[in-house]
């Protein structure tokens, strides 16, 4: 059984389809990335790492806050290999996991050659990734984490940026 806040249920069952997007968490901060621009929530302003240091002597990149975001930008070209379905039945929102460890893989536009220096600079693998689903009317605290896991695999290409992750 998968649980929805009421407002994300009501969309849905107005027919309202939910806009996927990815977190890239590591620690310098989040990246999100969509399959179109987002507004809302998203019009938080991306801070910069900035290598401001705190009184423990540790490192952070930008300004603390809820989400501490480095980019947002609409690179998610696609997404597959994941094996869950949102259901529209409205007695109950569900999804059927399998018993093996879930896997998922994304490709990212690496046209303008974005990731190819990201890639070498900033820590990809063993980090934390997320899928979510939200309408863009919607607070945050009302999207669904529809997958959780870490990275596990890279592979640029001239074009994309594909990233593997499991579930865990």
């Amino acid at each position: 059984m998968f649980r929805v806040p009421i407002d994300f249920y009501d969309k849905l069952k107005n027919g309202e389809n939910p806009v996927p997007y990815l977190l890239l968490v590591n620690s310098l901060g989040v990246r999100y990335f969509s399959i179109k621009t987002l507004s809302g929530f998203f019009d938080i302003e991306p801070y910069l790492a900035n290598g401001q240091y705190l009184a423990d002597g540790s490192i952070y990149a930008g300004t603390p806050s809820l989400v501490n975001t480095i980019e947002r930008s609409a690179r998610l070209l696609s997404i597959s290999g994941l094996d869950k379905s949102l259901s529209r039945d409205f007695t109950a929102l569900s999804f059927t996991p399998e018993k093996s460890q879930q896997s998922i893989s994304f490709d990212l536009d690496n046209n303008d050659h974005h990731f190819s220096t990201l890639v070498a600079t900033e820590p990809f693998l063993k980090q934390e990734v997320q899928l979510r689903l939200g309408f863009e009317s919607l607070p945050f605290s009302n999207h669904i984490v529809f997958f959780k896991g870490r990275v596990n695999n890279l592979r640029l290409e001239r074009n994309k940026l594909t990233i593997k992750a499991v579930e865990g």
